[in-house]
């Protein structure tokens, strides 16, 4: 039996796809700075700027360890980024700074919304942080305020119905070829 190339293409293509490894935002190749506005991009992900202003610190001492800053400014009173790229699960993020951590929000795209109360890493399950486009970090703390490290995200695979689809149109290969085969399924006329 031959397998028509479609089928074989997809067949290879689809199992690639669930062993997705995950994908860790660590901004150790950020240039440090403060009060940024430009978009930041790293490991297909971007970071982009909608209230406010951000800043990328490092955190000193001999490794290249550097973190997302989320403050309002004199005059601000709310900063806010958005995390994008693609559709992803938000699996854990590391919040390293403990100041004013009653305003600062983490919220998603499939309407999950929490209040970090605490420095430490923060894991995320569920439906509200499960197949996102994407996520805020905001903060209405003052200068000096909270800092985030280690965003861990896992890509999502292509769902089930890619598989079923797949399926689908190699049966209807095997079944169309099937009568075919036999000689059953042709219909010749004969001149008399």
């Amino acid at each position: 039996m031959r397998i028509p190339a479609f089928a074989l293409t997809l067949a290879l293509a689809l199992p690639g796809a669930a062993g997705a490894a995950p994908v860790v935002i660590d901004f150790n190749t950020a240039t440090p700075g403060g009060r940024l506005s430009a978009p930041y991009a790293e490991d297909g992900y971007t970071l982009t700027l909608l209230y406010g202003h951000y800043d990328i610190w490092s955190s000193g001492g001999s490794g290249n360890s550097r973190y997302l800053g989320v403050d309002a400014a004199p005059g601000e009173t709310f900063s806010q980024v958005r995390l994008a790229g693609g559709v992803f699960d938000l699996t854990a993020l590391t919040a390293i700074y403990a100041s004013e951590f009653d305003r600062v929000s983490v919220q998603s795209s499939a309407g999950g919304l929490v209040s970090l109360t605490t420095a430490g890493v923060h894991a995320f399950s569920g439906p509200a942080w499960s197949n996102l486009t994407w996520i805020t970090l905001g903060s209405s703390a003052t200068i000096g305020g909270p800092g985030f490290d280690t965003i861990v995200l896992n890509t999502v695979p292509l769902p089930a119905a890619a598989w079923l689809f797949g399926g689908a149109l190699a049966a209807v290969g095997v079944l169309r070829r099937r009568p075919n085969a036999r000689g059953l399924g042709t219909c010749r006329a004969t001149s008399p």
